[in-house]
């Protein structure tokens, strides 16, 4: 049984190693000035989603000048 661990661990940190180089890379796509935007993929957001939206916007500023209130005295 403690052979069989040792052999797993010894394939995972193998594994591990193989993999590390891809990992250090991430590949973010910026648009770039002037491109055009995509909305490929993206719902429209109707009255109903934007209403509840800005209410919980609304909420957590308040909440936020409360803390900082709070926090100057």
């Amino acid at each position: 049984m403690a052979e069989a661990a040792a052999r797993i661990a010894q394939l995972a940190d193998e594994l591990h190693q193989e993999d590390a180089p891809d990992a250090d890379t991430l590949m973010i796509d910026y648009q770039e000035v002037g491109e055009p935007s995509s909305d490929k993929g993206k719902a429209p957001m109707d009255s109903d989603q934007l209403r509840i939206f800005q209410d919980a916007l609304r909420q957590q500023q308040e909440a936020l000048e409360r803390h900082r209130s709070n926090h100057q005295n």
